[in-house]
Order: structure tokens, then sequence, then C-alpha cells
């Protein structure tokens, strides 16, 4: 059932320690480490960015990356960093790019996505995505196995908080910005956000405090 509710989701540490050591360079061609336990994934400039961040209770993911082929580097790259579960998937807007690739992380990810998420993955789906994908070759029709559309499974109604293990995350809806639901993800402990709009898409993503000034004026 969707949670079409202001919602605030805690999670008891249960372990301790964690492994913040892995560099970018490790990773793969375009990763990026932003803070201790916050990655950035861009394979390109012109590719839409996965963000994932790591905590003492599991990983919460930002967006499933462009390509299946991107979705399954962005796993393997964060099996380099952590044995945590993926948590959370936190959608920033429901383009396919941001979100056709959710069966790759789901289960055992939960989707979260602001309200109307869902109707707008099912207005926008293309359900010759996957064919088309494949045919460009052998290793995407590989990547593609066991596709298909994941809705999110949790939409919230204007601001939802996060708290996994360690740290918060404030999702913060945004209205008219991209797409049919948009959501910034504001990290309150770490002064770091990602953000998507029309006039900040793909541009800004974990930026210090202060630094998105265009964008902080929408939240």
């Amino acid at each position: 059932m969707l949670a079409k509710l202001k919602l605030v989701i805690s999670f008891a540490v249960v372990t301790v320690g964690i492994a913040y050591a892995a560099r970018a360079q490790d990773l793969g061609p375009g990763f990026h480490k932003i803070k201790d336990g916050i990655y950035t994934f861009a394979p390109d400039q012109l590719t839409t960015t996965c963000s994932f961040v790591v905590t003492e209770a599991g990983v919460v993911m930002i967006d499933a990356c462009n390509s299946p082929l991107d979705s399954r580097r962005m796993a393997d790259a964060i099996k380099k960093v952590t044995d945590k579960p993926i948590m959370f998937l936190i959608d920033t807007e429901t383009h396919s790019d941001h979100t056709g690739n959710h069966f790759i992380f789901s289960p055992p990810a939960t989707v979260i996505n602001a309200q109307g998420a869902a109707d707008g993955m099912k207005k926008e789906y293309n359900p010759k995505r996957a064919e088309t994908l494949a045919a460009k070759s052998p290793e995407m029709r590989q990547a593609l196995k066991g596709e298909k559309m994941i809705p999110p499974h949790i939409e919230y109604k204007d601001r939802m908080t996060i708290n996994l293990g360690e740290r918060t995350f404030k999702l913060i809806y945004l209205k008219n910005a991209h797409s049919f639901a948009d959501t910034a993800v504001w990290m309150p402990r770490t002064g770091t956000v990602r953000v998507i709009g029309s006039q900040c898409a793909h541009v800004y993503q974990f930026t210090p405090n202060g630094g998105v000034t265009g964008c902080h004026r929408q939240l």
C-alpha cells in the first residue's frame, strides 16, 4: 500500500563499524567520492547521474542510473564498499533514466518518491524500452534480465524524513519542477543535497551547504 502521508522512518543501528575506505578510483570510471560513505556515479558528462550513501544500517540509493549496464556497475560498486543491503532507493523524478532500472535494486530496496510518481511512471512507460535496449549489445541484453516496471512502494506528501543508522535524509517535494513527481534529498548532518528540477537537473548533485542557491530557493 502506498503511504501518502508525511512519514518518519527510523531504523535502529544493530551493527557497528562500516567500510568507508573505498576510493572512487577503485570503483571504476565515473565514480566520485564526495565524502566518507557518499558516492556519485556519472558515466559521462551527458548521462544521468546516480548516487549512494552508506550508513551503519544499510545503503540509500538516489536514482537507479540511466541504463541497465550503468545500474549493474552501480550495484557492483556498492558491493565493493559495503556488505550492507540497499534499504531505500529514492527517485528524484519519474523519467525512465532515473526509474527504469528499479528492478536491479528492488528487492531488497524500498522505492520512494513523491505523491503522483506511480501514476507518472505508468503514463511515461514505454513497453518497447527493454527490447530496444537489448538490441544494442549482448552485454545490455544480459543486464536487462528480470526487467519490469517497479513503481514506488512509498509515496510521500510534501516532506518525509528517513533516519537510517547514523544518517538523516530529508525528502522535499519540488512542485512543477521537471516531471510528474520530483524530490530533493537533503542530508542536514553532512551539509549535502541532491536536487532535481528544471533549472538544476543533472547540474548540481551533492554539494556543500549553500552551494546550490538556485535550488535552495525552491526548498
